[in-house]
């Protein structure tokens, strides 16, 4: 059963249900509903940008990264600082460090439902685009119309590949 959230989700989207690919997909015949959901990640990331710095492509990668396999480093080390205090390094302070380590794990918690979230729509908008895509395919059969659309397609083996960054 879905919670209250969810549910509001569910309705805000105007989601239906339909199989797709031996699966149950969602799709939304509503683009108001997809507008409000829109407004609604927006406003969540409004309330949290004055919290979350913003870094550069540089500074992202000149920064140390605390990840699943260093979590545990980071969790040991600050242990033994609270039980070795002449040990605590001079540029922060254990309160601090504490908080740091908490929000670690915290964001880390959100990131991976985040990602799960993300997979799902990606996923749904795969498989409309497919249709869709289908769709179209299916009236550039008749060839005037063909003759319009495949302007779209011109050139296409020719396009210089964008190197992978």
């Amino acid at each position: 059963m879905p919670t209250a959230y969810c549910q509001s989700l569910i309705t805000t989207f105007n989601f239906t249900n339909f199989t797709n690919y031996g699966k149950q997909t969602c799709t939304s015949h509503s683009a108001g509903g997809f507008r409000a959901g829109k407004n609604h990640f927006a406003e969540s990331v409004n309330l949290l940008k004055p919290y979350c710095p913003t870094l550069s492509a540089e500074q992202r990668q000149s920064l140390p990264k605390m990840s699943n396999g260093t979590l545990a480093f980071g969790q040991q080390s600050l242990g033994h600082a609270v039980n070795h205090p002449e040990f605590l390094p001079v540029h922060i302070g254990l309160e601090d460090w504490k908080i740091d380590m908490a929000d670690v794990a915290n964001i880390q918690q959100l990131t991976t439902v985040l990602g799960d979230l993300h997979q799902l729509l990606d996923d749904t908008r795969l498989v409309a685009g497919n249709e869709a895509y289908f769709a179209a395919d299916a009236v550039a059969g008749a060839q005037p119309i063909y003759d319009e659309l495949k302007v779209h397609f011109q050139n296409r083996a020719n396009k210089p590949k964008v190197a992978a960054q």
